[in-house]
Protein backbone atom coordinates (compact mmCIF):
# COMPACT_ATOMS: atom_id res chain seq x y z
CA UNK A 1 0.00 0.00 0.00
CA UNK A 2 1.23 3.33 -0.78
CA UNK A 3 2.06 5.98 1.54
CA UNK A 4 1.81 9.69 1.39
CA UNK A 5 3.76 12.37 3.06
CA UNK A 6 3.53 15.89 2.85
CA UNK A 7 6.30 18.40 3.77
CA UNK A 8 5.06 21.74 4.34
CA UNK A 9 7.51 25.18 3.97
CA UNK A 10 8.25 27.68 1.97
CA UNK A 11 10.24 28.55 -1.57
CA UNK A 12 9.93 24.55 -1.80
CA UNK A 13 8.61 24.90 -5.85
CA UNK A 14 12.31 24.39 -7.11
CA UNK A 15 12.80 20.89 -5.13
CA UNK A 16 13.42 18.05 -7.60
CA UNK A 17 13.73 14.97 -5.03
CA UNK A 18 12.89 13.44 -1.86
CA UNK A 19 14.73 10.57 0.24
CA UNK A 20 13.59 9.02 3.17
CA UNK A 21 15.57 6.78 4.86
CA UNK A 22 18.42 7.54 2.14
CA UNK A 23 16.11 5.85 -0.80
CA UNK A 24 14.61 8.02 -3.03
CA UNK A 25 10.55 9.10 -2.93
CA UNK A 26 7.89 8.62 -6.02
CA UNK A 27 5.38 10.01 -7.25
CA UNK A 28 6.93 14.14 -6.40
CA UNK A 29 4.39 16.86 -6.31
CA UNK A 30 5.89 20.11 -5.78
CA UNK A 31 3.99 23.43 -5.08
CA UNK A 32 5.99 26.49 -3.56
CA UNK A 33 4.38 25.70 -0.08
CA UNK A 34 4.20 21.82 -0.46
CA UNK A 35 5.97 18.93 -1.42
CA UNK A 36 4.21 15.57 -1.52
CA UNK A 37 5.97 11.98 -2.09
CA UNK A 38 5.60 8.76 -1.50
CA UNK A 39 7.24 6.43 0.95
CA UNK A 40 9.50 4.04 -0.71
CA UNK A 41 8.71 0.44 0.38
CA UNK A 42 11.18 -2.15 1.80
CA UNK A 43 12.25 0.59 5.02
CA UNK A 44 13.59 -0.75 8.16
CA UNK A 45 10.65 -0.15 10.84
CA UNK A 46 12.00 2.92 12.83
CA UNK A 47 12.85 6.43 12.47
CA UNK A 48 13.82 7.67 8.54
CA UNK A 49 15.55 10.83 7.83
CA UNK A 50 13.65 12.75 5.08
CA UNK A 51 15.53 15.14 2.70
CA UNK A 52 14.82 17.69 0.18
CA UNK A 53 17.09 18.30 -3.24
CA UNK A 54 16.98 21.01 -5.57
CA UNK A 55 19.98 19.01 -7.83
CA UNK A 56 22.32 20.64 -5.80
CA UNK A 57 21.73 21.56 -2.13
CA UNK A 58 20.36 18.83 0.19
CA UNK A 59 17.90 20.18 2.68
CA UNK A 60 16.92 17.82 6.16
CA UNK A 61 13.30 18.11 6.43
CA UNK A 62 13.20 16.09 9.72
CA UNK A 63 12.47 12.17 10.58
CA UNK A 64 9.11 9.88 9.21
CA UNK A 65 8.52 7.04 11.65
CA UNK A 66 8.19 3.71 9.80
CA UNK A 67 5.47 1.26 11.21
CA UNK A 68 5.57 -2.01 9.66
CA UNK A 69 2.06 -3.42 9.25
CA UNK A 70 1.39 -6.65 11.36
CA UNK A 71 -0.97 -8.72 12.97
CA UNK A 72 -1.05 -10.37 16.64
CA UNK A 73 -1.13 -14.51 16.95
CA UNK A 74 -5.05 -15.18 17.36
CA UNK A 75 -6.20 -16.11 20.64
CA UNK A 76 -9.36 -18.52 21.13
CA UNK A 77 -12.32 -18.11 22.65
CA UNK A 78 -12.11 -22.20 22.87
CA UNK A 79 -9.72 -24.68 22.79
CA UNK A 80 -12.30 -27.55 21.70
CA UNK A 81 -15.27 -26.94 19.17
CA UNK A 82 -17.52 -29.03 17.40
CA UNK A 83 -17.69 -29.56 13.54
CA UNK A 84 -20.55 -26.42 12.48
CA UNK A 85 -19.78 -24.88 15.65
CA UNK A 86 -18.71 -21.46 16.28
CA UNK A 87 -15.98 -19.72 18.37
CA UNK A 88 -14.44 -16.35 19.00
CA UNK A 89 -10.85 -14.86 17.35
CA UNK A 90 -9.57 -12.11 19.23
CA UNK A 91 -6.57 -10.46 17.34
CA UNK A 92 -4.83 -6.92 16.65
CA UNK A 93 -3.19 -5.30 13.68
CA UNK A 94 -0.70 -2.53 13.98
CA UNK A 95 0.46 -0.29 10.81
CA UNK A 96 -1.21 1.26 8.13
CA UNK A 97 -3.62 -0.82 6.17
CA UNK A 98 -5.84 0.78 3.19
CA UNK A 99 -9.87 1.57 3.40
CA UNK A 100 -10.41 -1.84 1.26
CA UNK A 101 -7.97 -3.89 3.39
CA UNK A 102 -9.98 -7.45 4.48
CA UNK A 103 -8.88 -9.67 7.56
CA UNK A 104 -9.67 -13.26 6.55
CA UNK A 105 -9.26 -15.92 9.29
CA UNK A 106 -7.85 -19.10 8.01
CA UNK A 107 -8.06 -23.16 8.97
CA UNK A 108 -5.25 -25.27 9.00
CA UNK A 109 -5.69 -28.97 8.75
CA UNK A 110 -5.37 -31.50 11.76
CA UNK A 111 -1.94 -31.45 11.94
CA UNK A 112 -1.92 -27.74 11.74
CA UNK A 113 -0.58 -27.13 8.53
CA UNK A 114 -2.03 -24.51 6.22
CA UNK A 115 -2.84 -25.16 2.61
CA UNK A 116 -1.93 -23.46 -0.12
CA UNK A 117 -5.36 -21.96 -0.19
CA UNK A 118 -6.88 -22.85 3.17
CA UNK A 119 -10.54 -22.96 4.16
CA UNK A 120 -11.72 -19.62 5.58
CA UNK A 121 -13.77 -19.21 7.99
CA UNK A 122 -14.97 -15.96 9.15
CA UNK A 123 -13.80 -12.51 7.27
CA UNK A 124 -13.76 -8.88 8.45
CA UNK A 125 -14.32 -6.49 5.05
CA UNK A 126 -13.36 -2.94 4.41
CA UNK A 127 -11.51 -2.69 7.86
CA UNK A 128 -8.78 -0.94 8.78
CA UNK A 129 -8.50 -0.91 12.00
CA UNK A 130 -5.66 -1.31 14.43
CA UNK A 131 -7.34 -1.69 17.63
CA UNK A 132 -7.94 -5.43 19.02
CA UNK A 133 -10.96 -7.24 16.88
CA UNK A 134 -13.13 -10.24 17.84
CA UNK A 135 -14.61 -11.86 14.81
CA UNK A 136 -16.99 -15.06 15.44
CA UNK A 137 -15.52 -18.34 13.21
CA UNK A 138 -17.62 -21.16 12.14
CA UNK A 139 -15.89 -24.60 12.30
CA UNK A 140 -16.78 -26.41 8.66
CA UNK A 141 -19.77 -28.88 9.48
CA UNK A 142 -17.66 -31.72 7.81
CA UNK A 143 -14.18 -31.09 9.39
CA UNK A 144 -12.83 -34.29 10.61
CA UNK A 145 -12.29 -34.65 14.69
CA UNK A 146 -8.30 -33.47 15.65
CA UNK A 147 -6.77 -32.00 18.37
CA UNK A 148 -4.06 -30.21 16.71
CA UNK A 149 -5.94 -27.48 14.02
CA UNK A 150 -4.88 -23.83 13.77
CA UNK A 151 -5.98 -20.54 12.87
CA UNK A 152 -4.59 -17.32 11.31
CA UNK A 153 -5.38 -13.81 10.20
CA UNK A 154 -4.21 -12.62 6.80
CA UNK A 155 -4.94 -9.18 6.02
CA UNK A 156 -5.32 -8.09 2.21
CA UNK A 157 -3.75 -4.76 1.83
CA UNK A 158 -1.04 -4.59 2.71
CA UNK A 159 -0.69 -8.58 2.59
CA UNK A 160 0.52 -9.63 6.31
CA UNK A 161 -0.31 -12.65 8.04
CA UNK A 162 0.14 -13.62 11.70
CA UNK A 163 1.76 -16.73 13.52
CA UNK A 164 -0.06 -19.58 14.13
CA UNK A 165 -2.79 -19.94 17.08
CA UNK A 166 -2.79 -22.44 20.07
CA UNK A 167 -4.15 -25.85 18.96
CA UNK A 168 -7.67 -25.50 18.54
CA UNK A 169 -9.23 -29.37 18.95
CA UNK A 170 -12.45 -30.58 17.19
CA UNK A 171 -14.56 -33.04 18.32
CA UNK A 172 -15.40 -36.07 16.49
CA UNK A 173 -15.09 -39.89 16.37
CA UNK A 174 -12.60 -41.72 14.16
CA UNK A 175 -13.88 -44.94 12.74
CA UNK A 176 -11.09 -47.96 11.81
CA UNK A 177 -10.49 -49.57 9.66
CA UNK A 178 -11.15 -47.08 6.90
CA UNK A 179 -10.68 -49.05 3.85
CA UNK A 180 -13.31 -50.87 1.95
CA UNK A 181 -14.51 -54.30 3.21
CA UNK A 182 -15.65 -56.93 0.30
CA UNK A 183 -16.99 -60.07 2.64
CA UNK A 184 -18.75 -63.01 0.89
CA UNK A 185 -22.15 -64.10 2.50
CA UNK A 186 -21.96 -65.15 6.06
CA UNK A 187 -18.35 -64.00 6.57
CA UNK A 188 -17.30 -61.14 8.97
CA UNK A 189 -14.98 -59.08 8.45
CA UNK A 190 -12.87 -56.78 10.47
CA UNK A 191 -14.08 -54.77 13.66
CA UNK A 192 -15.29 -51.17 13.14
CA UNK A 193 -13.69 -49.34 15.83
CA UNK A 194 -15.14 -45.84 16.86
CA UNK A 195 -13.50 -43.84 19.22
CA UNK A 196 -14.51 -40.19 20.06
CA UNK A 197 -11.68 -37.73 19.62
CA UNK A 198 -11.44 -34.85 22.32
CA UNK A 199 -15.21 -35.08 24.02
CA UNK A 200 -16.07 -31.14 25.01
CA UNK A 201 -17.50 -32.59 28.70
CA UNK A 202 -16.44 -35.95 30.56
CA UNK A 203 -17.76 -38.81 27.78
CA UNK A 204 -19.86 -36.56 25.67
CA UNK A 205 -18.90 -34.64 23.14
CA UNK A 206 -21.14 -32.37 23.25
CA UNK A 207 -22.22 -31.95 19.53
CA UNK A 208 -24.85 -33.23 17.74
CA UNK A 209 -24.86 -36.84 16.82
CA UNK A 210 -26.11 -38.05 13.60
CA UNK A 211 -29.90 -39.40 13.15
CA UNK A 212 -29.82 -42.82 14.75
CA UNK A 213 -30.37 -45.63 11.84
CA UNK A 214 -33.49 -46.76 10.76
CA UNK A 215 -33.64 -50.73 11.77
CA UNK A 216 -36.77 -51.44 8.93
CA UNK A 217 -34.60 -50.03 6.32
CA UNK A 218 -31.89 -52.39 6.30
Amino acid sequence: MDTEITISGSNLGGITSVTIGGVTASGLVTTATNVKAIVPSGLAQGSAAVELSDGVTTYPAGDFMVTLAGISTPQLGSSTVCPGGSFSVTFQASGSYAATNSFSVELSDASGVFATTPPVIATLLNNNMTTSQTVTATMPAATPGGLNYKVRVVASNPVVQSLASAALAVSGVAIAPTTAQNLLTNENGATLTATEITPLTGGDSGCTPLPAEDPTRR
